[in-house]
C-alpha cells in the first residue's frame, strides 16, 4: 500500500510540474500577444503623428522605417507563437498521460483499501464466529 501511495504522490508531483510549465508557457504567449498589439498600436500612432504634423516627409520616413522594423518583429513573434503552440500541444499530451497514470494509481489505491476492509471484516466475522462457537460449547 505504501508503494502505491508513493507512486501516486510522484505521479501527482509530475502532473503539478507539467501544469506549472503550461502556465508559464501560456504567460509567455500572453506576453507575445501583448507585445504584438503594442507594436501595431505604435505603428498607427507614428503614422498619425506624421499625418498631424502636416504630412512631414521626414516623419513619414521615420514612421515607415519603424513600421518595417515592427513588422519584422511581429513576424518573429508570430513564428515564436507557432513554436510555442507546438510545445504547448506536446505538454498537454504529456499532462494527459501523467494524469491518466495518476488516476490509475488512485484506482489501485481505492481497490486496495476495499480489499483491506473486506479482509478486516472477514477476520472480525471469523473472530465473532469463534467466540460464538466457544460460548455454545461451554453451554453459556
Amino acid at each position: 500500500m505504501k508503494t502505491l501511495q508513493s507512486l501516486h504522490k510522484i505521479a501527482s508531483q509530475k502532473v503539478d510540474k507539467i501544469q506549472e510549465e503550461i502556465a508559464k508557457l501560456l504567460g509567455v504567449m500572453q506576453q507575445m500577444d501583448d507585445r504584438e498589439k503594442q507594436l501595431l498600436q505604435q505603428v498607427d500612432y507614428e503614422y498619425n503623428n506624421a499625418q498631424q504634423a502636416g504630412g512631414d516627409a521626414l516623419l513619414y520616413s521615420f514612421a515607415g522605417k519603424f513600421s518595417q522594423k515592427a513588422k519584422d518583429e511581429v513576424a518573429d513573434i508570430q513564428a515564436a507563437r507557432q513554436d510555442a503552440q507546438g510545445i504547448l500541444a506536446q505538454k498537454r499530451e504529456k499532462l494527459r498521460i501523467q494524469f491518466a497514470e495518476q488516476k490509475r494509481y488512485e484506482i489501485l489505491i481505492e481497490r486496495k483499501e476495499v480489499e483491506m476492509k473486506k479482509a478486516k471484516a472477514k477476520k472480525e466475522q471469523a473472530d465473532l464466529d469463534e467466540v460464538s462457537a466457544l460460548r455454545f460449547k461451554s453451554g453459556l
